[in-house]
């Protein structure tokens, strides 16, 4: 019986770490097909006051996987006379 339960453990504590390596290894590959996608950007509205900017734009975002996500925050570039700021 314990000769089973050390088989059973080894061989789970090995596919996990082949699971693992092969997570890491694909790790950019997966973060990229799972990762939510733009479709469709419209027009966009900056209001500039101070050292803040106030941005509405209307987007389409296709989310990818099957869990719920909330978006708080998108990163974007501004360019003005061809100068970009971040």
């Amino acid at each position: 019986m314990k000769k089973y339960i050390k088989k059973t453990l080894l061989l789970f504590i090995l596919v996990m770490l082949v699971l693992g390596s092969v997570l890491y290894f694909y790790r950019v590959r997966l973060l990229k097909h799972y990762s939510p996608t733009v479709h469709k950007v419209g027009n966009m509205k900056m209001s500039i006051i101070n050292d803040t900017t106030f941005v509405t734009a209307k987007i389409a975002v296709k989310n990818n996987i099957f869990l719920k996500i909330n978006i708080d925050t998108n990163k974007y570039e501004v360019s003005l006379f061809d100068k970009v700021y971040p």
